[in-house]
């Protein structure tokens, strides 16, 4: 039996990166996860399975305002 803190094993669960690595790549990752979510619930109001007053208010303020920048932001040109 193999203990799971066995330095093997952890190795190859990570790849061999260390905690310090792995950390970084969640924190670095947080921004393309909340992207997905966003898209996810975008897909899930847009096909009515999921209404967007079914979220708290605080939920439903920000959603809007997300998406209301991201609109802004699409229909202006880049320089």
């Amino acid at each position: 039996m193999i203990n799971e803190d066995d330095p093997e094993l952890v190795a190859f669960v990570t790849g061999g990166k260390t905690d310090e690595a792995m950390r970084a790549y969640l924190q670095e990752s947080e921004g393309d996860l909340l992207r997905i979510l966003e898209d996810l619930i975008n897909v899930l109001i847009e096909n009515n399975l999921v209404l967007l007053t079914d979220f708290p208010n605080h939920a439903q303020r920000k959603l809007m305002r997300r998406q209301g920048i991201r609109n802004k932001l699409q229909s202006t040109p880049r320089s």
